[in-house]
């Protein structure tokens, strides 16, 4: 069955749920409504935040672990911006025309809302949780529920949807979807760490003083 592109959010986003290989396949090769499939990804960052605003904001009240944790999950966008960049770089190999940025976005997009369902519902239980539960599982499990499934789904769909474009092996390009998530995560630690050990506020940066 041939894919077409579509003009309809609804139809896209829809087949991003039911057939996730169709969608990935439109994305890779045909014009898609990237402004709605972009915002639902964008919703699932708010949905990624809630989820783990329990872990890292638990001493907070219900309404600061709101904005905290939409603010954290738009802070993901920073390293995700080096994945996108990194895996448009590292394409599978096939005889298939190489994705630009755009269609790699779309790629992106499109594989992040199926994952982006997960994380706004465990966003939403996990701040219900933490304001009702004291119990450390309450900020636990949403945060592990959301985190590996948004993970797994990102680098599993991106990978194929790259591999769709370039009509090779969805396994190679599952492998150069993990090679760009580990250069993004060096790369975030790399950073986080200097920033919180920054080399020009004091010229002992290793003394426990």
């Amino acid at each position: 069955m041939p894919i077409k592109a579509t003009d309809d959010p609804g139809d896209h986003l829809r087949d991003c749920f039911s057939q996730p290989r169709q969608a990935l396949e439109r994305a890779a090769g045909h014009p898609i409504p990237l402004k709605e499939t972009g915002s639902v990804a964008l919703i699932g960052l708010l949905g990624l935040g809630w989820s783990a605003s329990g872990l890292v904001f638990g001493h907070n009240a219900a309404f600061e672990r709101f904005v905290f944790g939409a603010l954290l999950g738009l802070a993901v966008l920073m390293p995700l911006a080096l994945y996108l960049v990194t895996v448009n770089a590292l394409q599978p190999p096939g005889d298939g025309p190489a994705a630009t940025l755009k269609t790699s976005l779309a790629i992106f997009a499109t594989a992040l809302v199926g994952p982006s369902a997960v994380t706004l519902t465990a966003g939403v239980c996990g701040l219900a949780l933490t304001s009702w539960v004291e119990e450390d599982w309450a900020a636990v499990l949403p945060a592990l529920v959301a985190g590996v499934t948004w993970s797994v789904g990102l680098v599993l769909q991106v990978g194929v949807g790259h591999a769709l474009r370039r009509n090779g092996s969805s396994l190679a390009g599952i492998g150069t979807s993990v090679v760009a998530l580990l250069v993004t995560g060096l790369a975030t630690a790399l950073t986080v760490w200097i920033l919180l050990n920054p080399p020009w506020a004091t010229e002992q940066m290793w003394s426990p003083l």
